[in-house]
Parts: structure tokens; sequence; C-alpha cells
């Protein structure tokens, strides 16, 4: 599976797109920050993380989960 983590409106075709705003439209809704992360272990070959971090961790303990 192909991950677009904190999609936004920057959705990626081919990959399961991410983001906590239902409004989005997302395949997935799911705050990142929150775990464990809906996925099966094993199951991600590769994953997209762009121009989200500063969105989640609002703080420490957060930010070192993900």
């Amino acid at each position: 599976m192909k991950l677009n983590l904190g999609s936004g409106y920057r959705k990626l075709a081919g990959a399961t797109n991410v983001d906590f705003t239902a409004a989005l439209e997302p395949d997935i809704v799911h705050d990142l920050t929150v775990m464990p992360w809906p996925f099966e272990e094993n199951s991600v070959d590769e994953f997209h993380f762009r121009y989200s971090l500063e969105e989640i961790g609002h703080s420490p303990e957060q930010l070192l989960n993900v």
C-alpha cells in the first residue's frame, strides 16, 4: 500500500490519502496523533508525509509518537 499522510487538498493518485478533516474527502479519515494508526502491520510499502508535521505534534508527546 502507498500512503499519503496528511493529504489535505494534495491527493496523490494511486495512494491511500489520509487526513483528519472529513470535508477534504480523504480515503481514510484519521487523526495521525491518535495511535495506533488504522493500517495492518507490514502493509505499507511507501508513504508520503509532506507539509504535515507542523499540523500535528501540538505537544512533544504527540510529535514523538508520530
